[in-house]
């Protein structure tokens, strides 16, 4: 591997095991990615919340190869307390690293905003994570246009869902601009050209979402 490429740092959800194959393939041509693990026990917001707290420990250990980015890989772990919060999360994420930092659901508003202000949310949560997700939305000045969601709280069970199931939860009869599917840990990487087919409208996901940020900022520098 050249020497040239820049260095990214990767905090992952302990559970999660589709970020480790979709951040590198979609960063390869410009950095190396190098991850750090948080225990997560389930998709819910006490656990996320037990996880926030070893982000920065964590930020830390990964500072010492000196990162050019930090991404904090995980949705629902960026949104569940709100836009200002994450935003503290992200200042304190670059103290301990050193570096520019990525939070995928502010990464996900960015990329949203590039189709338009209507979202379909489609996302594998419980019904409390997902009316979260659409107020964090709301925040930005987005409009779920319509929310539905897989009731899943178990991350193992989220990287489960079969490629074949997404394409038909992102279809709707809703009037919005883009396709918002939710999660790190969704398997949306092999099958994202039939996932926009399907859905007959842009679809964001949340890796594709953290990959563009993180490009843009790599490409800035």
């Amino acid at each position: 591997m050249s020497s040239s490429l820049a260095r990214v740092g990767i905090l992952v959800p302990s559970t999660d095991t589709m970020v480790e194959q979709e951040l590198p393939h979609r960063l390869r041509d410009l950095a190396s990615c190098h991850f750090a693990r948080m225990s997560l026990k389930s998709v819910t917001e006490p656990d996320l919340r037990a996880m926030e707290l070893e982000a920065e420990k964590e930020a830390a250990i990964l500072s010492d190869m000196r990162p050019d980015i930090l991404i904090f890989a995980c949705t629902s772990g960026t949104f569940i307390l709100g836009a200002e919060h994450e935003a503290d999360l992200a200042a304190r994420l670059a103290r301990a690293s050193g570096s520019a930092v990525v939070t995928t659901a502010r990464a996900m508003v960015d990329a949203l905003r590039n189709h338009g202000s209507r979202v379909r949310l489609r996302t594998p949560y419980d019904a409390q994570i997902t009316q979260a997700e659409v107020t964090y939305l709301e925040s930005f000045g987005l409009t779920a246009t319509s929310s539905e969601a897989l009731g899943l709280t178990l991350d193992h069970d989220i990287a489960d869902v079969r490629p074949g199931d997404l394409e038909n939860f992102v279809k709707g009869d809703d009037d919005a601009d883009v396709v918002m599917l939710s999660c790190t840990n969704l398997r949306a990487l092999d099958n994202y050209e039939t996932l926009v087919a399907r859905a007959g409208l842009p679809v964001v996901t949340s890796n594709l979402a953290a990959a563009t940020a993180a490009r843009r900022l790599l490409l800035s520098n």
